[in-house]
C-alpha cells in the first residue's frame, strides 16, 4: 500500500513522492533529503509544514495531501553553541542565535572550513563551490511543439524552472550538433551547465534565468535568420558558450560602481570592463575542472581560437562599448561580406550584444517583469551608493526614475538601432524581431500618457 505526498521544497520547488506502508520514519527522513539531493546527517534539521503553516512531525503517519496544498519542506542546519567568557565570573553564556538557512541545491555542498582565498576573485568563486558530479545522465527529450517553440523569440521562459532550463540548454547543444562535432561528453555538458548555474548570484536581474534568456534568444535568432546554416560549428559554439557565461558571478552592481568603490575587480582589471573581465575569468576557471571542461577534446589551436572568440564576445557586452561597436558594424552593413573574417567576427559581437538586451523582443507579459527586476537591481545599487558615500547614479534613483520613460528611451535609442542594423545583413528580422520591439515601444509610450 502506498500514498502520494506533495511537497514544496524550499529553494527547489514542487516535488511529489510515494511512500510505502513498510517505510520507517528513518527511511522517510533520508528519502526527504534525497529528494533535495542533500546528504542526510545529524547536523540537518528538517521541518515540515502544512499548507496553513502548522508544523507537523517527520513521520510515515503523515496524511496524504494534494498538489494544490503541498506540504512545505524546509532544511536548516544546527547552530553550534558559541561560548563567551563572562568578565564577572567563570559562567559560560550560550549565544542562541537563529539557525542559519541552508543553501539547498541539488549540486552544491559548501563548507566554510574549506574556503579558498586567493588574490583572484574568479578563482575563489569557482574553487569554493564543491559539486556532486553526476554520471550516465539520460539525455533530455522534448515533444516537437516545445522544440519548435524554443527556436522562436516568443518562447515563454516563465513556464520553466531552472533545472528545466538546463535540460533545454542541453537540447540546444544537441540540436546544433555541437556535442558530436566537438566530441563533448554529455555528462560533462550537464555538469558544466550546473556549475555555471551555481556561479550565478541571486540578483533580481543578472541571474541564471537571464543567462538562459540570452542563450535562448541567441538560439532563436540564428534559426529564424538561417544563420544556423551559415555559421561554422566553431562560431555556433562560441556564441552559445558566450551567452551562458556572459554574466557569471555578477555582483548586482555595475562597472561604474566597481570603479567608484575601488572594488577588488576594479583594481584587478585597472577599471577596464571589470565585470566583463571577471565573467570571462570565472568561465575559464570552470573549464579548468576536468568534470566541467566542455572544451577538453579541442586541439590546442582550436581551443585558442574558441577562447579568443568567447573573450571577444563577453567583453563586447560592456555597454560602455555599445555605441562604438554598433557604429563600426553599421559601417560594414552596406558591403557586408560573409567571406570576410572581420565582418563575421563583428556579426558575432552584434549577435551576443543584441541577445543580451533582447527582452523586449518577447511578448509584453514575458518581457515586462524583467524591466521591474532590472529597476530593482538599479535601485539597490543607488541605495548602496548613498550609504557608502559614492557618486550617485542618477538613472538608478528610485525617487526619480519612471519606468515608462526609461524603457521607452532604451528601446528607441539602444535596442532599435542595433536590431535595424542587423536586419540589413540578416533576413526575417522585421516580422520576428523588429516589429515586436516597436510594439513594446508603443506600449511604454502609452504608459507615459
Amino acid at each position: 500500500m502506498t500514498k502520494k505526498i506533495y511537497l514544496n521544497i524550499e529553494g527547489i520547488g514542487n516535488e511529489v513522492i510515494e511512500i510505502f506502508s513498510k517505510t520507517t520514519t528513518s527511511e522517510f527522513r533520508t528519502f526527504l533529503c534525497n529528494v533535495a539531493d542533500y546528504m542526510d546527517d545529524t547536523n540537518l534539521i528538517l521541518k515540515l509544514y502544512k499548507h496553513d503553516g502548522t508544523l507537523i512531525p517527520i513521520s510515515t503517519e503523515i496524511e496524504p495531501n494534494t498538489a494544490e496544498e503541498p506540504y512545505k519542506l524546509v532544511f536548516r542546519k544546527t547552530k553550534q553553541p558559541q561560548f563567551e567568557s563572562c568578565s564577572s565570573n567563570s559562567n559560560l553564556i550560550i549565544n542562541n542565535e537563529d539557525e542559519d538557512r541552508l543553501n539547498i541545491n541539488p549540486r552544491i555542498i559548501q563548507s566554510s572550513s574549506k574556503l579558498v582565498k586567493t588574490p583572484c576573485p574568479a578563482k575563489n568563486k569557482v574553487e569554493n563551490i564543491e559539486m556532486i558530479y553526476r554520471h550516465n545522465i539520460e539525455r533530455p527529450t522534448f515533444d516537437k511543439e516545445i522544440a519548435d517553440h524554443l527556436k522562436k523569440p516568443t518562447f515563454d521562459i516563465w513556464q520553466w524552472k531552472e533545472n528545466g532550463m538546463i535540460s533545454l540548454l542541453e537540447h540546444m547543444f544537441i540540436e546544433l550538433k555541437l556535442l558530436d562535432h566537438f566530441n563533448i561528453n554529455f555528462d560533462t555538458l550537464d555538469n558544466f551547465l550546473h556549475c555555471c548555474k551555481l556561479c550565478y548570484n541571486k540578483n533580481p536581474f543578472h541571474n541564471f534565468i537571464h543567462c538562459f534568456c540570452v542563450t535562448q534568444m541567441m538560439y532563436g535568432i540564428i534559426h529564424i535568420t538561417n544563420l544556423v546554416n551559415i555559421l561554422t560549428p566553431r562560431e555556433k559554439l562560441i556564441l552559445m558558450l558566450s551567452c551562458i557565461g556572459h554574466d557569471l558571478d555578477h555582483p548586482g552592481c555595475n562597472n561604474a560602481y566597481q570603479i567608484n568603490a575601488k572594488t577588488d575587480l576594479a583594481l584587478l582589471y585597472n577599471d577596464q570592463s571589470p565585470l566583463e573581465n571577471h565573467h570571462c575569468a570565472v568561465f575559464f576557471y570552470i573549464l579548468k575542472r576536468p568534470e566541467t571542461n566542455v572544451l577538453e577534446s579541442l586541439s590546442k589551436e582550436e581551443y585558442a581560437e574558441v577562447r579568443k572568440g568567447i573573450i571577444q564576445c563577453i567583453l563586447a557586452t560592456d555597454m560602455a562599448k555599445h555605441s562604438t561597436l554598433v557604429g563600426q558594424f553599421k559601417d560594414m552593413t552596406e558591403n557586408f561580406d560573409f567571406k570576410n573574417e572581420e565582418h563575421r567576427t563583428m556579426l558575432l559581437l552584434m549577435l551576443i550584444k543584441s541577445a543580451d538586451i533582447s527582452n523586449e523582443v518577447r511578448p509584453t507579459r514575458v518581457a515586462e517583469p524583467w524591466v521591474d527586476n532590472l529597476l530593482e537591481e538599479f535601485f539597490m545599487q543607488h541605495d548602496k551608493e548613498i550609504i557608502e558615500g559614492l557618486p550617485e547614479s542618477a538613472m538608478m534613483d528610485r525617487k526619480k526614475v519612471k519606468k515608462s520613460t526609461t524603457q521607452s528611451s532604451f528601446i528607441a535609442y539602444v535596442m532599435i538601432p542595433i536590431f535595424e542594423a542587423m536586419a540589413k545583413v540578416l533576413p526575417n528580422m522585421d516580422d520576428n524581431v523588429i516589429q515586436p520591439i516597436r510594439t513594446s515601444l508603443a506600449y511604454y509610450k502609452n504608459l507615459e500618457v
